[in-house]
């Protein structure tokens, strides 16, 4: 029901922007874009917001409890866990940016292909009376090769991402341990705590690493 309220009100308010447009937005952007904006982009965008809200809200509370716990635990342990932590997230947000500018261009591509297709089923009298159907054909796929371009990109983008945070993680787990064994040593924390803050450790990295 969320979902279904949720889509509506997208596609009302975007459906009122494109009313509210000059002549000329319409004469640079095609009906197919448009259109694909209107009926998948919204389902799209309606469907993750209404599904992740309680999942992040879950995280974020589970977050804020493991945190503390750390701290409780060991105030310059936290802080040494935490080191890598802006370079993570800047390189998350960048590779976030890209990864919607691609999604965004599939997108556009794939409006273009079926705008083609429905341009080229319409007129089907005309294309065959020129013998264009290889050339509309030709069109068609060329559009969709672009798209799995660019799809095959997106996915590269995401795995470096991935292989990033991960090697970030773990380098932040090292730092965290040598100096872990360097307060055991020197007697600031014992060794319980110590696994104890290793645990928390784990389950923090796991709930950024789903978020």
């Amino acid at each position: 029901v969320c979902v279904s309220r949720l889509n509506i009100r997208l596609r009302t308010k975007l459906f009122q922007s494109y009313l509210r447009q000059e002549i000329g937005f319409f004469d640079t952007n095609e009906s197919g874009k448009l259109l694909s904006r209107l009926n998948h982009d919204t389902q799209i965008m309606s469907s993750t917001v209404a599904n992740n809200i309680p999942q992040c809200i879950g995280a974020f509370v589970k977050f804020v409890g493991t945190f503390i716990m750390m701290i409780k635990l060991s105030f310059h342990l936290t802080i040494a866990c935490l080191i890598g932590a802006p370079l993570i997230l800047i390189v998350t947000r960048i590779s976030g940016n890209a990864h919607g500018r691609i999604s965004e261009k599939v997108q556009d591509l794939s409006a273009d292909a079926s705008e083609i297709a429905e341009e080229t089923i319409q007129t089907i009298r005309t294309v065959r009376s020129f013998g264009n159907e290889d050339g509309e054909l030709k069109r068609f796929a060329g559009i969709l090769k672009q798209a799995y371009k660019a799809s095959l990109v997106q996915a590269a983008l995401s795995a470096a991402q991935k292989w990033f945070v991960e090697l970030a993680q773990l380098g932040m787990s090292v730092v965290m341990l040598s100096y872990g064994a360097h307060l055991v040593r020197n007697n600031r924390i014992a060794g319980p705590d110590l696994l104890a803050f290793v645990i928390y450790q784990l389950t923090l990295g796991s709930i950024l690493t789903v978020s």
